[in-house]
């Protein structure tokens, strides 16, 4: 079998290949009864009958790999990939696991969500103090291994340009230098809005969790709502009005900078998360009213964070980087035939929804959530609907049949309407109208 799979790799993919990945036991397997390192070993052996100049590439995750499992491998054709480094200092516990060749990485965005987040100071200097207490130099680089990778620019462009530097480089220089290339020339204001957010959504957290902190908007309904998917963070680690200071600064250069594409991405983007921490307030609003079981209030309450969401879709339509309709229209080009293509289309609807598998009890839904426009408004808005309808009739006195998400999920999943590919509105305009919601001045 293994021979076989070595052979159709090279196939399709040639025979110089030099890095070959499969971990043994990643995220479960149960190895009881396995010798781990006579396996490992014998893996590997075949590997290299195929491919002498390989390296097999495992992951560096939680537990994985065991300790037993790397004894028995020939280290010179091993890589291993500390995934999170920015969460997890593994390779210090593990001694570089075990002498083991690795690389420091960031993964940063679980699910590749939509959520600002990154922690650059740590991105900047944890790299490199590894590489001044590595024995032997046994690191050998540094890696960006995103579950999705087209939001937080600066994230990956600050983890890869830091391996490029002999020492941590300074965080207010590289901002600095962020500035004129990002957006083509010098702007203190700017420059203000970006130390405020390096020492917030993108400052090093005290608790070093999986990923961003995602939008409320996006998350299954409950009256206790923590984190949107299963294993994200359970509480905001900056303070939300650094982030509104920021949002001032930055809509106030606009004059000098509206036709920029990487300024209005990074406007648009800014005011999108200043909103989704705005509905945290929201909500805790409509279930404080809720747990007094005043209804007025409540129905006051859930009115404004549906509004919030709503806007949020039509802040987010005036910028094509936030559109569903190129998710979409990207799935549908996959496949040979009609039958793939639609199979395609329901996999990218069911990735960004439920995940999968098809089981209402699933830990996995809302995994890959997104705030994109078009999502908001036909896939989260009805949940937030059938969930304040359902608390509002209990407080009437009813007895209302509990809300099926899973069924609703499914059932957007499979469907097969489409969504603009193209962007619409004046951003500046929805900017300004974000800004007057929450309180704050736009100019």
């Amino acid at each position: 079998m293994a021979d076989l799979y070595y052979q159709n790799i090279k196939k399709y993919y040639g025979s110089d290949i030099r890095f070959l990945g499969g971990d043994l036991f990643h995220e479960g397997g149960n190895a009881q009864g396995v010798d781990l390192a006579v396996t490992a070993s014998l893996v590997q052996q075949r590997m290299l009958t195929h491919f002498p100049q390989a390296r097999w590439v495992l992951q560096g995750w939680n537990n994985n790999p065991p300790p037993s499992l790397l004894t028995g491998l020939d280290k010179h054709h091993v890589l291993l990939i500390n995934l999170a480094g920015e969460i997890a200092t593994s390779w210090e516990q593990s001694q570089e696991f075990g002498q083991t060749p690795w690389l420091w990485g960031s993964v940063n965005h679980f699910g590749g969500k939509t959520d600002m987040g990154g922690q650059l100071p740590v991105l900047v200097n944890e790299p490199h103090r590894a590489f001044r207490n590595s024995s032997n130099h046994v690191m050998k680089g540094i890696g960006i291994l995103p579950e999705g990778i087209f939001t937080n620019p600066i994230v990956y462009d600050f983890a890869l340009k830091t391996a490029w530097n002999d020492h941590a480089p300074n965080l207010n220089q590289m901002l600095r230098q962020y500035i004129l290339y990002r957006y083509g020339r010098w702007d203190g204001q700017l420059y203000k809005a970006w130390q405020l957010l390096s020492q917030s959504v993108f400052g090093e957290f005290e608790f070093k969790g999986e990923g961003t902190f995602e939008s409320i908007f996006c998350a299954r309904p409950s009256t206790n709502v923590t984190s949107v998917s299963t294993w994200g963070p359970k509480r905001m680690q900056y303070n939300p009005a650094l982030l509104e200071q920021a949002l001032t600064l930055f809509r106030q250069a606009a004059d000098k900078f509206a036709v920029s594409a990487t300024y209005q991405y990074d406007l648009v983007d800014l005011a999108r998360q200043v909103m989704a921490n705005h509905g945290r307030v929201v909500y805790r609003q409509a279930m404080e009213a809720y747990q007094a079981k005043d209804t007025l209030r409540l129905t006051e309450a859930s009115r404004r964070f549906i509004n919030l969401v709503l806007l949020q879709d039509s802040l987010l339509a005036t910028n094509r980087h936030f559109l569903l309709g190129n998710w979409l229209k990207a799935a549908q080009s996959y496949g040979d035939s009609e039958a793939d293509r639609r199979q395609s289309l329901e996999n990218a609807r069911t990735q960004i929804t439920y995940w999968g598998p098809d089981d209402p009890t699933t830990r996995v839904h809302d995994y890959a959530n997104k705030e994109w426009s078009g999502l908001l408004r036909d896939f989260y808005v009805p949940r937030w609907i059938a969930f304040f309808n359902e608390l509002s009739l209990q407080l009437r006195g009813q007895d209302p049949p509990k809300t099926n998400f899973f069924a609703m999920e499914q059932a957007w999943a499979k469907d097969n309407n489409t969504y603009p590919t193209e962007p619409k509105g004046d951003y500046l305009k929805m900017v300004d109208r974000v800004m007057a919601t929450i309180g704050l001045k736009s100019d």
